[in-house]
């Protein structure tokens, strides 16, 4: 199962790298495994902890979904 990005409690949600740049406004940091980043893939590409550390953003990772406001 892919990680997704959850906003506003479900107002919108987040499956792909391009839409995290879309909806968020800065690319999603690549994750250690992977050599490039496919815009249309899932997220599992991307290390959105890292991501959102780095951005100050607060989140709730519940294993598989990360919790956003914005």
């Amino acid at each position: 199962m892919c990680q997704k990005i959850v906003i506003n409690n479900g107002e919108k949600e987040i499956e792909t790298p391009k839409e995290f740049k879309e909806v968020l406004g800065f690319p999603p940091m690549i994750d250690d495994d992977y050599n490039a980043i496919e815009g249309d893939c899932c997220l599992c590409q991307c290390d959105l902890r890292s991501t959102f550390m780095w951005h100050d953003i607060d989140f709730v990772f519940d294993g598989y979904d990360y919790y956003i406001k914005k």
